[in-house]
């Protein structure tokens, strides 16, 4: 999108808010499991996925902050998804 589109700005912070949300949503499953896992001394898969959604997030703000626009944000959507994706079709843990 072009920057002196009337509303580019918003645009941005529609992306930026929704991708907040996605990880609020979305990440939770995976930062609960994994704040659980370390509470018990284990070391789940969890925790790089929960780890790598934080980082991504966090920088993902920090980029469009400095002005680098709503792509990055924008992937880490899709980062969510396929990691919900990939534990869906993950067979299920017995115990």
């Amino acid at each position: 999108m072009r920057p002196d589109f009337l509303f580019a700005s918003w645009f941005d912070i529609i992306a930026a808010c929704s991708a907040t949300l996605s990880v609020l949503v979305g990440g939770s499953y995976f930062m609960e499991r994994s704040v659980n896992s370390l509470r018990q001394g284990i070391l789940h898969m969890d925790t790089p996925i929960a780890l790598g959604i934080a980082l991504a997030w966090l920088g993902s703000m920090a980029g469009w902050l400095a002005g680098g626009g709503p792509a990055q944000v924008l992937r880490l959507r899709g980062r969510l998804c396929l990691s919900h994706a990939g534990r869906a079709l993950a067979p299920a843990e017995h115990g």
